[in-house]
C-alpha cells in the first residue's frame, strides 16, 4: 500500500509542487482546501497531477472539522500531514 501526504493549501504554488514531487516518490496524494476558497485548480492542472489527487475541504480554525477529514479517510492514514498553506 503506498504512503499517504495530507497537504494543506495543495491549490497553492508550493502545494502544488509538493504534490507533484510526493506523487513521483510514490505517495497518495489527498489535498485540503478550505470550503469557501473556490476550486482553482489551475497549477494542478498545468502540472499535470490533477487526476492523480484527491481533493477535499479542511477549515484549519476548526479543530472538530480536522477531526471529521480524518475520520471519513481513515483508511488514509496519512504518513505526512503537511501544512503548505500561505500565511496572510
Amino acid at each position: 500500500m503506498a504512503k499517504t501526504a495530507l497537504i494543506t493549501g495543495i491549490l497553492g504554488r508550493d502545494g502544488a509542487y509538493l504534490a507533484k514531487a510526493l506523487l513521483q516518490r510514490g505517495y497518495r496524494v489527498v489535498g485540503a482546501q478550505r470550503r469557501n476558497a473556490g476550486i482553482n485548480s489551475g497549477r494542478l492542472e498545468e502540472l499535470g497531477i490533477l487526476a492523480n489527487v484527491e481533493l477535499g475541504d479542511m477549515e484549519l480554525l476548526e479543530e472538530s472539522n480536522i477531526h471529521a477529514v480524518l475520520r471519513r479517510r481513515r483508511k488514509t492514514r496519512p504518513r505526512r500531514f503537511i501544512h503548505a498553506a500561505r500565511m496572510a
